[in-house]
């Protein structure tokens, strides 16, 4: 069985070194590195907005990562903000000229089209955002 990996960070900050841990783990379980940039990509983008539209400015609050790895790259973000569905907001209309565009939203679109899955709960005062992506094994 592959081992999970679990990861905490209070400070937005932390997210180079969080992001730095998780490829070399995803390395170790020889997922290929396309995958695991669309996994930097993916969490980048979704512990970007939990820091700063989640938790605002000052605050220090954990958001915590659990890694797993098999057919699929599993990774769930759990945070104590106010309840938020990412998934909620419609898709932007990426036909539109950019400047008639809403500003906001690209990122989670981007996750969604990067991920195979991107599943949203609220359990035990937490949001968890789970993201799902298919491996093949080398």
């Amino acid at each position: 069985m592959t081992p999970s990996l679990h990861l905490r960070l209070s400070d937005l900050a932390e997210l180079g070194a969080i992001i730095d841990q998780l490829r070399a783990w995803a390395a170790a379980q020889g997922v290929p590195v396309e995958i695991q940039r669309e996994l930097h990509l993916a969490v980048d983008e979704i512990v970007t907005n939990i820091f700063r539209h989640g938790y605002g400015e000052g605050v220090k609050e954990n958001v915590d990562l659990v890694v797993s790895a098999g057919e699929n790259v599993e990774i769930e973000i759990r945070d104590r903000a106010q309840p938020f569905n990412p998934l909620e907001r419609p898709a932007p209309d990426i036909t539109q000229p950019p400047e008639t565009r809403e500003i906001g939203g690209l990122g989670v679109y981007f996750v969604r089209q990067l991920m195979d899955d991107v599943a949203y709960t609220r359990a035990g005062g937490e949001n968890r955002v789970r993201l799902t992506r298919r491996i093949e094994r080398r």
